[in-house]
């Protein structure tokens, strides 16, 4: 397998899930810690702080930088908000996903877009919350690790090498690693899903009024209850 560029539907849809972080967690990190969960555990109030403030200063410029770049190319009016109003930029950002998969740098906003996810993510949890590891690379003298690189174009999940950036499915990896992969998860495990990937939090509360709703299928018969991970999936992707 060799490492090949993002198309544009890739790109929307990693765009779209580091924006749904950012919304998700933006207003959070202003928060007390005793609230936000473990925020700043290992931080003095000061300190933490001042982590938020230059955090949401970067991703407001970040952000902001990237609607600049992206109207300057394609002759788009900018809209009427200041740097400072991130949630107003991440609404922007997701109307025009079109516009930011297809620009030139839009890998590079790409990355600026998850840099800005995690760094939030970061603040509200304290501590480096990184996707998923499914472990060492395979390929020939490279000593990267795996991780989860949410889904292809097809709706297929796949993981990319963090050094020599190979991208495959999951189970392609899961074979080369001898490795088994997960088919289904129950409601504790689609909570973590939710909390490392998607920056959202989930309760039992929650996933039970979702199978009220017909947005979540329990597997028959299962104790404790499960679902397919296809469904958890799904039913993230289309929350978020």
């Amino acid at each position: 397998m060799t490492a090949e560029p993002l198309t544009p539907a890739a790109i929307r849809n990693r765009l779209r899930a580091a924006l749904s972080t950012i919304d998700a967690l933006y207003d959070e990190m202003l928060e007390p810690v005793s609230r936000s969960g473990q925020g700043g555990s290992n931080d003095t109030e000061l300190n933490r702080t001042e982590r938020i403030i230059a955090v949401r200063e970067e991703v407001g410029y970040q952000t902001w930088a990237t609607i600049e770049a992206i109207c300057d190319e394609r002759a788009i009016e900018e809209p009427t908000c200041s740097e400072y109003e991130v949630t107003t930029h991440t609404a922007w950002l997701r109307d025009h996903a079109d516009d930011f998969a297809t620009y030139t740098g839009a890998t590079d906003a790409l990355q600026e877009m998850e840099d800005c996810a995690e760094a939030i993510t970061n603040v509200v949890f304290g501590h480096h919350r990184p996707r998923l590891a499914l472990g060492a690379c395979t390929i020939t003298a490279c000593d990267g690790t795996v991780r989860d690189a949410g889904q292809d174009d097809d709706g297929h999940q796949i993981a990319r090498c963090t050094h020599c950036g190979t991208t495959a499915g999951v189970r392609w990896w899961a074979e080369q690693m001898r490795m088994p992969v997960r088919d289904t998860l129950t409601g504790a495990e689609l909570i973590v899903l939710a909390h490392q990937q998607y920056g959202r939090r989930l309760t039992p509360a929650a996933i039970r009024q979702a199978v009220r709703r017909d947005m979540l299928h329990p597997i028959k018969d299962t104790r404790p209850q499960a679902f397919t991970m296809a469904d958890c999936i799904g039913y993230l992707t289309r929350a978020s």
